[in-house]
């Protein structure tokens, strides 16, 4: 597995993943191919002074992205934000941090979709 994630500058504000990056979640192995476009941590610009898209949570963030996005395994929003959360804890993303991050995720999925069941691919 590829735990070293490799990103470099795409079209101003985005990122591109130079090789594929491979981790374990609970009994998954998570995998986001080489070549996948990434914002980071989707934190509005304003906020960028405190609170950057990058950190500690960026791995967490390429993975998140990817698995709302793009992915098929999981038809469940919740888990994935749920699995957001803990892999920033498992990087070291101070608590206070980790928590603020995930409710925002979630806020903006149930404010976006009104509550309704995520779709894949149709979010």
């Amino acid at each position: 597995m590829s735990k070293r994630l490799v990103l470099t500058p795409d079209m101003g504000s985005f990122w591109h993943l130079e090789h594929k990056y491979t981790r374990k979640y609970k009994s998954f192995n998570l995998e986001v191919p080489k070549g996948f476009i990434t914002d980071l941590a989707s934190i509005p610009r304003i906020l960028w002074a405190i609170l950057p898209p990058f950190g500690d949570y960026t791995k967490a963030a390429v993975i998140h992205d990817y698995y709302c996005i793009f992915d098929k395994v999981f038809d469940d929003r919740a888990f994935v934000d749920r699995m957001f959360y803990d892999l920033m804890i498992e990087d070291g993303t101070p608590k206070t941090i980790a928590c603020l991050m995930y409710l925002a995720v979630r806020a903006a999925y149930l404010i976006k979709h009104g509550g309704k069941k995520w779709k894949i691919n149709n979010h």
